[in-house]
């Protein structure tokens, strides 16, 4: 029995809370976290003391469909917002990219603007201190987008202000991308670069001495030859380009992500070679001294100090530094469920900015770390549930009365995961409560960017105010999300792409899977979600009895495709919220895996689930 309970917990957590992690390691995703906030990469001065970056919600947890400018101190005092800019829900509107003076004086955008009903992309420079925006260049010639719903990528992008604020560079994605603008909005200039792409706004790619330092594999014009994508230099006024790396005729062989000393004399940058994991390595602007700095597992987003002795990038979602000679390799962090992003060093190689977010992927925050490892602290982290961000347990569905749901938003809790340990449920883990219009529900664990609860069984279907509410009394915007009188799903692992079914053999700890194949005639214990209330009634975070037990709909099930035998459909004894249907496999099924599907009501389980017969 204790062994059954094990494998049960293991899936359901499994499940339940890593299912989204998973999911981004193939690329593919049917679990919807609901929109999430927009959240660029920060932007630091030279001294590391002035962060400017841009978000779409604002302190007190309000999300909005328009990216604002914001600016703080790196100790995240003295928040101010820069901008209100207008916007329409889509494409995304607002500030996309930013940068920002030595001096933190100034900072270039770039964003995307609706006006008289149509949508612009514009360069701008703003004040950081009086917060005086001048618009410098509109571009009017747009660029293809890619040919799928939904898709959408930015035409104007990577601005980058010069370090005495006189000029911006930035990019489109057209032929000839880079274009010169000067402060007051005069002088627009393409610079003489056929292809080639900017590292990302908030690093350095302008030296003090006005070189520009980027990638590309066909600099001078459309080539005939193959060849690698190398990093160049290349004078602001267009001049003198040249090579800082030479990597022949491998195609294979990819550069990216360029970042410069402001000193002019170090260039640090991604390079992989296809099928390889990317490495960060530093070269000499005269093309000497080029060398790997990592090594094995990969590592990105470079950010080099003013003097180029320091490196800055991620690995494995934490933020690391390693001299420039290759010694000194030193992790600053070690983040549990979240991942560090877009790290930027100050000029002295001191302090770190970096945007965190889930391990799924996206932003939701950014902090600051000391080299030496010490004083993380955050400097924006607010509190906030995605728009739309609370669904049913697995897929796409939402929650029913009864069932397991997850509220996915930001900065939620420390960077731990808390987990109820006895029935009944709480209705507050690690100082967090989450409200379904306006009663606590009974809360299963707690993380930085997802709540897991259970909805009371008497809610009734329609839509429904889901708000969380902290210990310091903090509630952020409430979100609405719709109940279904059931919305079945079936527990599975998705690692590796197997689906493998919570499904038991009959009165064992032992899953039908390649291993233990299930015989026709055979019962089996299939767990899940969403079947709707229970006879008798069973409160809300409390475990379900074995006497008598708590039956609920029967649905219909599929085992490859056939009818099989319900025996019992019900809620698990001794558990909250997991659903259990005992199904007998049928017979003349070919050996193999083969989908086990729910249905109540013509509505068929979310998600994926097989076991396996033979």
């Amino acid at each position: 029995m204790a062994r059954r309970r094990a494998i049960l917990e293991a899936m359901v957590w499994l499940v339940f809370l890593l299912w989204p992690a998973l999911l981004a390691a193939q690329s593919t995703s049917p679990v919807f976290l609901g929109r999430t906030i927009p959240f660029l990469p920060p932007a630091l001065d030279a001294s590391g003391r002035t962060v400017v970056l841009a978000s779409a919600v604002d302190a007190s947890g309000t999300t909005s469909d328009t990216t604002d400018l914001y600016a703080a101190a790196a100790d995240g005092s003295g928040l101010r917002r820069l901008t209100k800019l207008a916007g329409i829900s889509f494409p995304p509107q607002g500030v996309n990219a930013v940068s920002v003076t030595p001096d933190g004086a100034r900072a270039a955008f770039t964003a995307s603007l609706s006006a008289a009903g149509r949508s612009t992309e514009e360069v701008h420079l703003i004040d950081v201190a009086a917060g005086a925006d001048r618009t410098l260049a509109v571009d009017t010639e747009g660029c293809i987008q890619p040919l799928c719903a939904n898709c959408f990528f930015y035409c104007v992008n990577s601005p980058h202000v010069s370090p005495d604020g006189s000029k911006v560079l930035y990019a489109v994605r057209r032929q000839d991308p880079f274009r010169v603008v000067n402060a007051d909005g005069t002088g627009l200039t393409r610079l003489p670069v056929y292809s080639g792409a900017l590292a990302p706004s908030p690093q350095r790619v302008i030296s003090r001495s006005g070189l520009v330092t980027f990638s590309s594999s066909a600099p001078s014009g459309p080539t005939f030859a193959a060849s690698a994508t190398d990093v160049y230099i290349l004078g602001l006024d267009g001049a003198q380009l040249r090579n800082v790396t030479q990597f022949g005729s491998d195609t294979s062989i990819f550069t990216s992500n360029a970042t410069i000393s402001a000193d002019g004399g170090t260039v640090a940058f991604e390079r992989n070679r296809a099928n390889d994991a990317t490495q960060i390595w530093i070269a000499r602007t005269d093309g000497t001294g080029l060398r790997a700095l990592t090594s094995g597992e990969p590592s990105q987003a470079p950010s080099i100090s003013a003097d180029g002795s320091t490196v800055a990038f991620v690995r494995a979602g934490q933020v690391y530094t390693v001299r420039s000679e290759g010694t000194g390799l030193k992790a600053l962090t070690a983040f549990q469920l979240s991942a560090a992003q877009d790290p930027v060093m100050s000029d002295d190689g001191l302090h770190v900015v970096f945007s965190l977010g889930p391990r799924s992927g996206g932003r939701g925050a950014i902090y600051a770390v000391d080299t030496d490892g010490k004083n993380l602290r955050p400097v924006y982290a607010p509190r906030a549930l995605n728009r739309d961000g609370v669904n049913g347990v697995i897929g796409f569905s939402s929650p029913s009365p009864g069932s397991l749901l997850s509220a996915y938003g930001l900065n939620l809790a420390s960077d731990t995961m808390t987990t109820a340990s006895r029935f009944p449920l709480p209705d507050s883990l690690a100082g967090v409560s989450l409200l379904v219009n306006g009663r606590p529900a009974p809360l299963v664990a707690v993380t930085p960017w997802q709540v897991n609860a259970q909805l009371p069984p008497e809610m009734r279907e329609g839509a429904v105010a889901v708000q969380l509410r902290f210990a310091d009394g903090f509630q952020p915007t409430p979100a609405a999300a719709p109940v279904q009188a059931v919305a079945p799903a079936i527990f599975s692992d998705i690692a590796g792409g197997s689906c493998q079914a919570a499904a038991l053999h009959g009165g064992t700890a032992t899953l039908a899977d390649r291993e233990h194949p299930a015989g026709p005639g055979e019962a089996l214990e299939i767990y899940g979600s969403g079947l709707g209330p229970a006879d008798p009634f069973v409160p809300a975070g409390t475990a379900a009895p074995s006497s008598p037990l708590a039956r609920t709909l029967q649905p219909e099930v599929l085992i490859g495709g056939r009818s099989a035998e319900v025996r019992f459909a019900g809620l698990t004894p001794g558990f909250a919220g997991l659903y259990q249907v005992n199904a007998i496999v049928p017979a003349g099924l070919r050996a193999g895996a083969q989908s086990v599907d729910w249905r109540v009501g013509g509505v068929s389980a979310a998600g994926c689930a097989t076991i396996w017969v033979k």
